[in-house]
């Protein structure tokens, strides 16, 4: 009986059962951290799983494999009882057995039955929930400081909500007047940046009248101040900006609205002078393993900035409501643009999916109309040079 007790009381310290005489390779796993280890560790020359059998080093007991997936596992997920999780003839919250962790909230994806089994088994009859069971992950606090974020300078304090005080505690959200400075600390931290090398093709398309015709920088550039009429994504009623696309297909999705009529339109390819440093929220790296340690840290900014993206690139209807929809990327676009730094470089613009057709890029530069100029000229604060136009006549088949 002692030597069952000590058995009993090493496996509970451990956190898992141990599964002795079986071994498992790399290719018995699809998670590239777990597949790492693997590699890295390995000292049998078998699998018990695919049978697979080697004259190299090819897999590692199991378990050192299942010890490896718990402490990933650890990281978000924690014992009810450690998390002071209530109970009430029953857990009062999400709490999983390991079964359902394993299949359901973390979908570790094995490519044996038997190897999920015995993993399952492992883990014996423990019982998880999240850990800081009752307080917020850090992805969910940067999601819940943006909807509320949104929400405020939406509807609240559009132009003083820097100094918007709020009374509820603030350890379990990010409070307003914040939240701009956690999204650059987010977009430092996933390195977002982007060179745009000198000499690169940008495309505008401004549709017109079959009488019209337009030839310069002035007519195909940024809009002058005075005719910023109209809110835009980025910028609001007033705050002239270049908006334009790699290649003009992008063009056609971003500015033609087709309604069956036949109608003109002239592209301005144009040149950036120098080189320019763009915020790219496209290349948003994928969400790292949880069973990658070195990458922990960044898991959940990205998990946030993916969730971000779903409503920053959200088609918008012109019903005369986008004066309000388009206010938090408006505010987020002044924030890049005056106060965000990355490094040493000041940020020349952004680069992001297009509404339309989220395969294509489509990008903002903080240039207006002054910015702008016809090939041949020279003047003082010139960035972008027109550098030829081409006419075009559309119709909904070029939607």
């Amino acid at each position: 009986m002692g030597r069952v007790k000590a058995w009993m009381m090493e496996q509970d310290k451990r956190g898992y059962r141990s599964i002795e005489d079986k071994y498992v390779c790399s290719k018995c796993v699809s998670d590239y951290a777990i597949k790492e280890f693997i590699k890295e560790n390995c000292s049998y020359n078998e699998c018990s799983y695919c049978e697979r059998k080697s004259k190299k080093e090819i897999s590692v007991h199991f378990d050192e494999f299942s010890e490896f997936v718990l402490e990933g596992i650890s990281t978000e997920f924690g014992d009810p009882h450690d998390e002071c999780v209530g109970w009430e003839q029953g857990w009062v919250g999400e709490v999983f057995d390991s079964y359902d962790l394993l299949q359901d909230e973390i979908g570790i994806e094995l490519e044996s039955e038997d190897l999920f089994k015995d993993l399952v088994e492992s883990l014996s009859d423990r019982q998880w929930c999240k850990r800081n069971f009752y307080g917020l992950s850090p992805s969910q606090t940067l999601k819940y400081g943006w909807s509320r974020f949104v929400g405020i300078i939406k509807h609240k304090s559009r132009y003083v909500f820097l100094g918007v005080s709020e009374e509820e505690d603030a350890s379990e959200h990010i409070p307003t007047n914040r939240f701009l400075d956690a999204f650059g600390a987010v977009a430092k931290r996933l390195k977002l940046v982007r060179n745009l090398p000198a000499g690169s093709d940008l495309f505008r398309l401004r549709m017109h009248g079959p009488e019209v015709s337009l030839s310069s920088a002035a007519e195909l550039g940024s809009p002058p101040d005075d005719v910023c009429i109209f809110a835009n994504r980025m910028s609001p009623a007033g705050i002239s900006m270049f908006y334009c696309a790699p290649d003009k297909e992008t063009c056609v999705l971003e500015t033609y609205d087709p309604d069956g009529e036949k109608h003109c339109g002239t592209f301005g390819r144009f040149n950036n002078v120098r080189n320019l440093t763009l915020l790219d929220i496209t290349k948003i790296p994928a969400s790292p393993s949880m069973f990658e340690s070195g990458s922990r840290d960044m898991r959940h900014s990205i998990i946030f900035f993916r969730e971000f993206l779903a409503d920053f690139t959200q088609k918008v209807s012109k019903d005369g409501r986008e004066h309000i929809e388009y206010v938090p990327t408006q505010v987020i676009s002044e924030y890049v643009r005056y106060a965000l730094r990355i490094g040493t470089a000041r940020i020349d613009g952004i680069v992001y999916r297009s509404s339309h057709n989220t395969k294509k890029e489509a990008i903002v530069l903080f240039f207006d109309s002054e910015t702008c100029g016809n090939s041949g000229e020279s003047k003082p604060g010139t960035e972008l040079i027109l550098v030829d136009t081409s006419r075009q006549t559309f119709t909904s088949a070029d939607a």
